[in-house]
């Protein structure tokens, strides 16, 4: 049975009722948003151009020799990261 939102499946034989509630959760809803592609447009442009720019900073990284600093891998993680969540901000 469905009420509002949610799904409520009863058991004749033993009388148990489940309820069963879906709600959104605040960082995975965002999470699936982008995965699933719906903002399309920009979203679209931004998500090909960082799988580019994925794949060239994996394939230098394999030619690289290491430095004295570790900053510059931080940085570029934070980079990456921030990249998306700007996305989300702007758009939602």
């Amino acid at each position: 049975m469905f009420v509002e939102g949610n799904t409520i499946d009863v058991h004749t034989v033993t009388g148990k009722v489940a309820l069963e509630k879906v709600t959104r959760r605040p960082v995975l809803f965002e999470m699936n948003y982008l995965h699933l592609n719906k903002p399309k447009g920009l979203w679209t442009w931004l998500a090909d151009f960082y799988a580019v720019a994925l794949l060239l900073v994996a394939l230098t990284g394999m030619l690289m020799i290491r430095g004295k600093t570790k900053w510059r891998g931080i940085i570029l993680t934070g980079v990456g990261i921030l990249g998306p969540i700007l996305f989300l901000v702007v758009l939602l």
